[in-house]
């Protein structure tokens, strides 16, 4: 069962990595693609298919290395992204695609199998509790957070204030 259904879009993250930019119009064929996430244990979802993005036409998109999600096809919220941490350049007539299971998010502290950061986004349509069903979640301070002596990689721990 997916916990999160959404689009995966390609694009890149700014010095700071923060902010996504997503390849755009001039990357001819390009379109965000369906993906699910669903839960693997101990705190992780993983995509449950594979994603091929169509391929390129006429030229070469634009080099990336970062996923973001998506709640629409086109425009929508962005979810989530994260630096992928290879660079990833698809020349025309090629494409892109990520195996099943190859996208790893691990939860609370939202890291790709790349051991990059995961961005979350927001305005959020659905609170964290509901788009992570399958989670437990706490909702406390940073100092009530930092004062936990473990902290249970099973919870979703949501920093308010």
């Amino acid at each position: 069962m997916a916990v999160l259904n959404g689009y995966l879009a390609l694009g890149n993250m700014d010095a700071a990595g923060v902010v996504f930019t997503e390849l755009g119009a001039s990357a001819g064929g390009y379109a965000r693609q369906p993906i699910a996430l669903t839960p693997v244990g101990g705190g992780a979802v993983r995509n449950s298919a594979a994603i091929q993005f169509p391929a390129a036409v006429l030229y070469t998109w634009p080099s990336f290395r970062a996923y973001a999600v998506f709640d629409a096809l086109t425009s929508g919220i962005q979810l989530m992204a994260w630096d992928i941490r290879t660079l990833h350049s698809i020349r025309a007539s090629r494409r892109h695609s990520v195996g099943a299971g190859a996208i790893e998010l691990k939860f609370p502290r939202v890291e790709s199998n790349h051991g990059t950061e995961v961005v979350m986004a927001g305005p959020y349509a659905a609170g964290p509790d509901r788009i992570f069903a399958s989670l437990a979640t706490a909702t406390m301070t940073q100092a009530a957070y930092d004062a936990l002596v473990t902290k249970d990689p099973n919870t979703l721990y949501v920093i308010v204030g």
